[in-house]
């Protein structure tokens, strides 16, 4: 049966090698632009499709005749 101590030190080492793994993952998301433009293209919504105004729309070019 292991003594206490070997038990902290398992605990302590899974702990440090969990966290030395996120890190090497987020440095790994940060150098590579490719990698973060893709994770972030799945969230991003795409662009409305453009619609033409209607006849009763309020602007009018500035070189068109006035009535």
């Amino acid at each position: 049966m292991p003594g206490p101590l070997t038990i902290i030190a398992v605990a302590a080492l899974g702990g440090l090698l969990s966290v030395a793994a996120l890190f090497w993952l987020l440095s790994l998301l940060d150098r590579n632009g490719d990698l973060t433009r893709a994770v972030q293209k799945i969230f991003r919504r795409g662009p409305k499709a453009p619609q033409t105004p209607g006849s009763d729309h309020y602007y009018t070019p500035f070189w068109a005749k006035r009535q």
